[in-house]
């Protein structure tokens, strides 16, 4: 978990989007923007890395509040061709054949550049950071890295909030109101998923 700072922004979004899409190895590397999800405005990019063991994600996204907390979260659908539209949605996620779970990525607390820098490996099989596995769900993980469909999706949980800032980085809804203490400690802000980036499957 960490901050950007110094990097300049088109440093940033140059290095992921030279990088395109392709393959290398047994490696599959796509690059996607990020978009708003109120007003459907390009703010960034992703890129995600799959490997038959595990799939690697970088997001960088700009006009997030400063001195707020922003979650990066992984939507996966392991199977989805299940999925009842292209891409899947989150309403997919109830359905068992699409094996969909929602896996903790990674957290920043936003600097006055607004600007923020994501990145997450996950492996097959990983369970902990699973939040059905928090709210008493089936957990499936990551079972198909080379073919699964990857949401990325960034969260604002408002401004910080110094005696919960543990919780806000590391939970999903940590610092929130309206949302179970099994998501994480609940606090006054109101939180929402502010940014979303899709990968669909190769």
């Amino acid at each position: 978990m960490w901050q950007i700072k110094s990097m300049p922004a088109l440093a940033i979004v140059a290095a992921l989007v030279g990088c395109g899409g392709g393959t290398f190895d047994d490696q599959v590397i796509s690059s996607a923007p990020v978009m708003t999800l109120q007003g459907n405005r390009d703010v960034g990019v992703s890129q995600l890395t799959r490997s038959p063991d595990d799939i690697q994600v970088t997001l960088f996204a700009k006009e997030l509040e400063p001195r707020s907390v922003a979650t990066m979260f992984i939507r996966v659908f392991n199977e989805p061709g299940e999925c009842d539209t292209e891409p899947c949605t989150e309403s997919d996620l109830s359905n068992p054949d699409v094996e969909g779970d929602v896996l903790f990525g990674d957290s920043v607390i936003v600097d006055q550049t607004r600007q923020s820098f994501f990145t997450a490996v996950r492996n097959v099989d990983d369970h902990e950071s699973s939040t059905q596995r928090a709210q008493g769900r089936t957990s499936f993980g990551l079972t198909n890295p080379e073919g699964a469909e990857i949401h990325l999706i960034v969260r604002d949980h408002g401004r910080v909030i110094p005696s919960m800032q543990e919780d806000m980085l590391n939970t999903w809804a940590g610092g929130c109101r309206g949302f179970p203490d099994t998501l994480g400690r609940p606090g006054p802000n109101e939180c929402r998923d502010a940014l979303l980036s899709i990968h669909l499957s190769p």
